[in-house]
């Protein structure tokens, strides 16, 4: 049908919450934030031709759910009338290595390669505190090899609580500010190693 003010929930499929299909219904899914400010569900309609085949495409939707939100919902489609007609329990499907999904290991190889790298870049913080006599030098040292540690805990810690887009911009933002900090460090570095900004600027003019 064209004109869908009869029965708005005409001919959709929508995701809603509920473990089994045989239980009472609960609302739709979505979060009105990562970018998402209306019911996205509201375009999720098909359309039924006259000899009852019914068709339609919707683009990639955005929930601002996360997908251990989305897993153990509900899918419904409704008909002409509204009223829902088939229903199904939403699950995942993952590769599976000795018992284990792929994803997992992915997450427990992330998990050790995190540890290892924090407690080498600790390892060698430690060491240029105890043999760095240089304090400028150790300074910007520390500063470039804290961005190991930085960045692995920063991914796995986006791979493991599945971030929403507002907490992985944030999470961006200080990771970037961080290698900007960075940057200047190994700038001072080197000119801490040359002598300074005055070695390096009189050595250009011939001095």
């Amino acid at each position: 049908p064209s004109d869908f003010r009869v029965a708005p929930r005409a001919c959709r499929f929508e995701i809603r919450e509920g473990q089994t299909c045989s239980e009472r219904l609960g609302k739709l899914l979505w979060r009105s934030t990562g970018g998402v400010v209306k019911d996205p569900w509201s375009a999720t309609r098909y359309n039924v031709s006259a000899d009852g085949r019914g068709s339609g495409c919707v683009e990639m939707l955005k929930l601002g759910l996360t997908q251990a939100e989305i897993v153990k919902a509900v899918l419904t489609v409704t008909d002409a009338d509204g009223v829902t007609v088939a229903c199904g329990s939403v699950t995942s499907f993952c590769m599976e290595v000795f018992g284990i999904c792929l994803y997992q290991w992915a997450r427990i190889a992330t998990g050790i390669c995190t540890v290892l790298a924090v407690l080498d870049s600790s390892w060698l913080i430690h060491k240029h505190y105890q043999y760095n006599k240089n304090i400028s030098l150790r300074k910007y040292t520390v500063r470039i090899l804290l961005m190991v540690p930085i960045y692995s805990l920063q991914a796995f810690t986006a791979l493991w609580l599945r971030v929403n887009a507002g907490e992985a911009e944030l999470m961006r933002f200080f990771r970037e500010l961080y290698e900007a900090i960075v940057i200047f460090s190994f700038l001072q570095f080197i000119l801490t190693c040359v002598g300074g900004s005055e070695s390096v600027v009189s050595r250009i003019d011939g001095d």
